[in-house]
């Protein structure tokens, strides 16, 4: 099953990140359906709860998740259908202190890759309250919508007014 859980923004003008945005850079889309290795760390990224029926934070928070080994995944979130091919997980097998929590939805999944390169392997859209031991939160795999996301950035006709 695939989920969808992906949307794309247009801005309306261009956004220049070392002008007006000096502590911003960019981060690289992943290669189509490319697979990160497990254990791979990355960085998620929201301003969600810090603890289950808690507060949403005024601070921008950020937590380092590891790549969950998707067929592990797959047998924790089967009764939600979770799809490797479309969904990516990140996570501790034995830690309950780290993970996204509700608000997070929408954030960021980055991941830096061997080569130094950050890429963003995924979209927050689901976890288990604010985390529960050996259960990974489940993000959009961005590399699984690479195609979809190549074909609505190119310039539609009529696009721009004369």
């Amino acid at each position: 099953m695939k989920t969808n859980d992906i949307a794309l923004i247009e801005l309306s003008e261009p956004l220049y990140l070392k002008k007006h945005h000096g502590y911003l850079k960019a981060v690289s889309m992943p290669k189509q359906n490319q697979i990160l290795s497990p254990r791979l760390h990355c960085v998620a990224t929201g301003w969600g709860r810090v603890k289950f029926d808690g507060q949403t934070s005024k601070i921008l928070q950020e937590v380092v998740l590891p790549i969950f080994d998707g067929n592990k995944c797959e047998q924790i979130w089967k009764d939600l259908s979770l799809n490797k091919n479309y969904q990516i997980c990140g996570g501790y097998e034995l830690d309950e202190t780290y993970h996204t929590c509700e608000g997070d939805s929408g954030g960021p999944l980055n991941c830096q890759l061997d080569t130094g390169a950050w890429v963003i392997a995924g979209i927050n859209s689901y976890g288990y309250d604010c985390g529960k031991d050996g259960v990974p939160d489940v993000f959009t795999r961005v590399s699984g919508y690479r195609q979809w996301i190549d074909d609505n950035m190119k310039p539609k006709k009529n696009y721009f007014k004369k």
